[in-house]
């Protein structure tokens, strides 16, 4: 029960030579073989780990996005502060 569940030909993406993708394949939600971890969130290693696809898993970073988000965002605030726009403020008419 502890080991990956897309270790072998069981799996359909193994056995069709692809890696599994997080988003499309639940084989390592809590409900599936594994035990409750007690958290609602689990970072990607732990989700990569619970599939064990030899292929590989595909994960969607998130943090990764944000970061690489705010990174541009701000760069573009240095040299083009007129991108931005204030909030709109209601009028009291």
């Amino acid at each position: 029960e502890k080991e990956p569940c897309c270790r072998d030909e069981d799996c359909f993406c193994v056995r069709n030579g692809i890696d599994c993708q997080a988003d499309a394949c639940s084989c390592w939600h809590d409900s599936h073989v594994h035990a409750k971890s007690g958290r609602d969130i689990l970072s990607n290693d732990e989700i990569k780990n619970r599939c064990g696809n030899p292929l590989g898993t595909y994960v969607v970073d998130l943090d990764a996005i944000d970061n690489y988000r705010n990174k541009i965002l701000y760069h573009q605030k240095e040299f083009n502060d007129d991108m931005f726009c204030l909030p709109a403020v209601a009028s009291s008419q």
